[in-house]
């Protein structure tokens, strides 16, 4: 996947677009791994829990190359190979 962003666009809109990124590539990952009720419970009912979750995605993501298991509560299935990434 390749991203495009302007250099003329001011920097608060081009991190934005990185993040609308991240929210879409962590979101399919979820989705496409998890439990359709756990999905909705972490993901689409609270704006701070998805955040977390999201985020906890991205750790897993580095913790895992660096032989680190991060542990969540709920636990949640592995998504560190996940082909999105």
């Amino acid at each position: 996947m390749h991203v495009h962003l302007k250099m003329n666009v001011p920097v608060l809109f081009r991190l934005g677009e990185l993040n609308w990124i991240f929210t879409a590539i962590t979101d399919t990952i979820a989705w496409n791994t998890l439990p359709r009720s756990l999905f909705q419970k972490l993901f689409r009912q609270d704006l701070l829990v998805a955040s977390l979750f999201r985020n906890f995605l991205l750790a897993e993501r580095v913790m895992r190359s660096y032989d680190c298991t991060p542990v969540s509560s709920p636990a949640l299935p592995p998504t560190h190979q996940h082909p999105m990434w």
